[in-house]
C-alpha cells in the first residue's frame, strides 16, 4: 500500500493452522495441495485477501521419468497403495513404477486415486471471488470450480463437502487389503465414489450407498451476506434458494438465519441450511472487521415555514471518511427518512425531538438529538396564529431573478423584508413602506430553496421561494 501502511497479516495455511507473522515459515505434515489465504489490514482499516494453491509435493525434482513408463506392465492385483511424489495414489508399487514415478511412500495419499493432476496445478489462476462451493474428490471444499481446477482436482461435485463426524474411521484403514477388481461402485459418506465396497472399507469409510455419488447440481443453494444496518456491526444473514421453512446450523452454534460477527478478529463463518425437502446446502464467508479511528460528527439545522413544514439540512462532517447513510427520526411517531436533507410536515405544531444518525463508509456512526418547536416559524418566536394576520402574493415563483411582492393588508408604516436560505442565514434584508411595491433580486444567488420573511411591529408573514437557473 502506497499511502496507507500495512499493520497486520493473517495467514491461513489450508490445514487449520495460521500465523500472524509478516513472513512466516511452516512445515506441512503431508505432501498435498493446500489452499493458502493471506489477509492484510492497513492503518486506516482497509483490508484485502489473496488466495493461492500450493503443492507441497512439487519440491521433488524429476518425479516422473518418462523413460520408465511401461503401458504393458503386468502388475499384480494386490491392493497395497503407495503415494507417488506427484500426489497420486497407486494400487501398489508396481503401478507406480509403471507410471514412471521415481519415488513414493507406503499408504494412500490424502486424495482419492487420480484425484490430483499435478500438471494442471495453477498457482495464479485469476479466479473470481463468487462463492459457489464445490467438493473436490480429495474431500476439500473449494470456493468455486475455478479454484478446484487450479488445484489440479480432476473431479468434484457441486456444494460443500460432507464434513459429518465419524465418516472415516482411521482405525479401519487397511493398506494391505486385497480387493477384487469387479466394478460395483459405492458412494461413501464423504462424497467419494469407490470401485466397490471393499475399497470403501479399506479407506475407513463407515457408511456408503450403492452406486456412484450424485454429481448433479442441488436444487438449493446457500449464501451469506453482510446486512445493512444503522448501528454496526451488522449481522450476517444466511439465505437459501430452497423451499421454506429452513433449519440453520452455524459453526458458531447459532441456529437462526443470522449471526453477529466478532468485530475483533478476521474469522470465517459457515452455515448449513436444510430446506423443507431435505436439501442441504453449505457455504462460508470470511468476515474482516472494519477498523480505524472514527471522526464523524452528526449535526443539522432546520427552518420552519408558516404551514408547519420543517426543512432539515444535514451539517454532519467527517474529515477522513465519507458519510453514506442518513437516518432521521422526526419524533412524531414512526415517521423517518433516509434522505440527507429531508422535509417533514408536522400537524399539529408542537415541540418534537428529532434525531439524526449518520454512518460512514468505514462503518463509523454518530447520532445527534435536537428539540424543535414547529409553532415558531423561522425560529423567530412569533406564533403561527399571529402570522395569519398578514398575507402577501409572491411572483413569479419559482424565479430566476426578480421576485415581486404584493402585501395584502391594511398595514401602514414600515415592514422589514428578509430573504433567508435553507441553513437559516439571512442573505438579504431591507426596510420599506408596507403599501409600496416590493422587489427582491435573486439573480446572483445560488439555485435552491429560500424563505421570504415579512415582519411589522405586530405581525409577520413567511413563504417559500424557489430559485432556478
Amino acid at each position: 500500500s502506497k499511502n496507507d501502511p500495512i499493520t497486520s497479516w493473517y495467514w491461513s495455511f489450508g490445514d487449520g493452522s495460521n500465523s500472524t507473522n509478516q513472513n512466516p515459515s511452516y512445515t506441512y505434515p503431508d505432501c498435498f495441495t493446500y489452499k493458502v489465504n493471506l489477509t492484510i489490514s492497513t492503518l486506516s482499516g482497509c483490508a484485502d485477501t489473496v488466495q493461492k494453491f500450493i503443492n507441497t509435493c512439487n519440491s521433488t525434482i524429476n518425479c516422473i521419468d518418462t523413460s520408465k513408463i511401461d503401458t504393458t506392465a503386468g502388475c499384480y492385483q494386490v491392493y497395497a497403495p503407495v503415494c507417488g511424489c506427484n500426489g497420486i495414489t497407486y494400487s501398489n508399487d508396481c503401478y507406480a513404477k509403471a507410471a514412471g514415478v521415481t519415488s513414493y511412500t507406503n499408504g494412500a495419499c490424502n486424495t482419492s486415486v487420480g484425484c490430483i493432476d499435478s500438471s494442471k496445478i495453477d498457482t495464479n489462476p485469476g479466479c473470481n471471488k463468487v462463492l459457489a462451493p464445490v467438493c473436490g474428490c480429495n474431500g476439500i471444499t473449494y470456493d468455486n470450480d475455478c479454484y478446484a481446477n487450479a488445484a489440479g482436482v480432476t473431479s468434484y461435485t457441486n456444494g460443500a463437502c460432507n464434513t459429518s463426524v465419524g465418516c472415516i474411521d482411521s482405525s479401519k484403514i487397511d493398506t494391505n487389503t486385497y480387493c477384487w477388481t469387479v466394478y460395483a461402485p459405492v458412494c461413501g459418506c464423504n462424497g467419494i465414489t469407490y470401485d466397490n465396497e471393499c475399497y470403501a472399507k479399506a479407506a475407513g469409510v463407515t457408511s456408503y450407498t450403492n452406486g456412484v455419488c450424485d454429481t448433479t447440481a442441488k436444487p438449493c443453494k446457500a449464501t451469506i451476506s453482510e446486512s445493512i444496518c444503522i448501528y454496526p456491526p451488522c449481522p450476517l444473514i444466511a439465505t437459501s434458494t430452497g423451499k421454506a421453512p429452513f433449519n440453520y446450523t452455524w459453526n458458531t452454534g447459532d441456529t437462526t438465519d443470522m449471526v453477529m460477527p466478532d468485530t475483533n478478529q478476521t474469522k470465517m463463518y459457515c452455515v448449513t441450511i436444510t430446506d423443507a425437502n431435505g436439501c442441504i446446502a453449505n457455504t462460508c464467508i470470511t468476515y474482516i472487521p472494519k477498523k480505524g479511528v472514527c471522526d464523524v460528527t452528526a449535526n443539522f439545522s432546520y427552518i420552519v415555514d408558516t404551514a408547519g413544514t420543517v426543512y432539515f439540512t444535514d451539517l454532519s462532517a467527517s474529515v477522513n471518511d465519507t458519510i453514506i447513510n442518513w437516518y432521521w427520526g422526526f419524533g412524531n411517531g414512526n415517521s423517518i427518512s433516509l434522505m440527507n436533507n429531508p422535509m417533514h410536515q408536522y400537524n399539529p405544531c408542537g415541540v418534537y425531538t428529532v434525531d439524526l444518525t449518520v454512518t460512514t463508509q468505514k462503518g463509523c456512526v454518530d447520532t445527534v438529538f435536537k428539540t424543535i418547536n414547529t409553532c415558531d416559524s423561522l425560529i423567530t418566536g412569533i406564533k403561527n396564529q399571529q402570522q395569519k394576520q398578514l398575507k402577501a402574493i409572491l411572483y413569479p415563483n419559482p424565479t430566476n431573478g426578480i421576485l415581486n411582492i404584493e402585501i395584502d393588508s391594511d398595514l401602514s408604516g414600515e415592514v422589514k423584508i428578509q430573504l433567508i436560505d435553507i441553513t437559516g442565514k439571512t442573505v438579504l434584508s431591507k426596510q420599506n413602506q408596507a403599501n409600496a411595491a416590493h422587489q427582491i433580486n435573486l439573480q446572483e444567488l445560488p439555485t435552491g430553496v429560500y424563505f421570504v420573511l415579512i415582519t411589522s411591529q405586530s405581525t409577520m408573514y413567511s413563504a417559500k421561494v424557489v430559485k432556478i437557473d
